[in-house]
């Protein structure tokens, strides 16, 4: 009788430990399913750095618009550094396969 009791309750305690690590894989999969992936990140990093230059394009565009109005003074207008942006004049005809975006 003693013999079939412990084997039973060591049959319960590793049935217990099996559910509880199951369980917590579980609970870590469901965790892992809610975060981010490399992929996710590097597709928004993209998308940041996409519009970073748009941005920059646009600043660029509207002081160069404000700036030859005339109306704007010396002392009033504020330098913006640049630092990865330079402005050339747009060529009239363009190689195949470049995009441009229009500001």
């Amino acid at each position: 009788m003693k013999v079939s009791q412990t084997s039973e309750q060591q049959i319960l305690e590793v049935t217990e430990n099996l559910i509880a690590s199951a369980k917590r894989l579980e609970n870590d999969f469901q965790r892992l399913d809610k975060t981010s992936s490399v992929v996710d990140l590097r597709v928004e990093l993209e998308e940041l750095e996409r519009f970073a230059v748009i941005n920059r394009f646009a600043k660029f565009h509207v002081r160069g618009q404000t700036d030859t109005s005339g109306s704007s003074s010396f002392g009033t207008t504020k330098r913006i550094p640049q630092r990865y942006v330079t402005a050339f004049p747009m060529p009239r005809h363009l190689p195949e396969g470049v995009q441009c975006l229009s500001l």
